[in-house]
């Protein structure tokens, strides 16, 4: 049998060796890639940490709420004290026959009558929550009907709480309806300094039976 040579034979075995030690190493790293990555573990401390910042983030969600809530009440406490200053707000009654205003210049129990307005006093009247017109130069005297038939006066009399003779509600026609029914009427019809004003049944649509509030 024929001799190879040496250096073939070397060489053949040498790359034998070492085509298997690439292929060995090609394995390992086939194998080492395909291994799954080790688990993150999180730390104590970092655990510690994110705790921290969602009570601090807690903290601040609840301070801005109770901000807002403090902010409200004090917003709804400013309302309510400026829609009470203006229902408060003195007011004339001027008659839409002219400017001719509900007067009272003779006090409790008289009579109340219309006059040129001229912004005293007499002339001026509060809508008080219980539904009554009161007298500005005559505190605690609201003007007052004794029954609901025509004509019959309307005059300055003690306010008395739950009194429906005493108690009266504009209309946005411009009348002044009383509870018991008839409406703040100028007698006659014809404006005049001094002419009573009077309960008549409610009419639409008559000068003498609609006014303005005139602050």
């Amino acid at each position: 049998m024929p001799q190879r040579d040496a250096r073939v034979i070397a060489d053949q075995d040498g790359g034998g060796k070492n085509g298997i030690t690439c292929g060995n190493r090609l394995r390992g790293l086939v194998v080492s890639a395909s291994r799954p990555a080790a688990p993150l573990v999180v730390s104590d401390v970092d655990q510690a940490k994110r705790m921290e910042l969602k009570m601090q983030k807690s903290r601040l969600m609840g301070d801005v709420r109770r901000s807002l809530v403090v902010v409200g009440a004090v917003f709804s406490v400013a309302l309510l004290s400026a829609g009470g200053a203006n229902a408060a707000d003195p007011v004339q009654l001027k008659s839409r026959l002219g400017n001719w205003c509900l007067d009272s210049p003779n006090g409790n129990n008289a009579a109340t009558m219309i006059n040129a307005c001229n912004g005293s006093k007499s002339q001026l009247w509060n809508f008080n929550s219980a539904g009554q017109i009161e007298s500005v130069a005559f505190p605690g005297t609201c003007a007052s009907i004794s029954n609901a038939a025509d004509t019959t006066p309307v005059v300055l009399s003690t306010c008395q709480t739950n009194s429906n003779n005493q108690r009266w509600n504009t209309q946005p026609n411009g009348q002044v309806t009383s509870a018991l029914g008839p409406c703040l009427n100028i007698n006659g019809g014809v404006a005049n300094p001094g002419t009573p004003v009077i309960a008549y049944h409610c009419i639409p649509d008559v000068a003498d039976e609609q006014w303005d509030s005139v602050s």
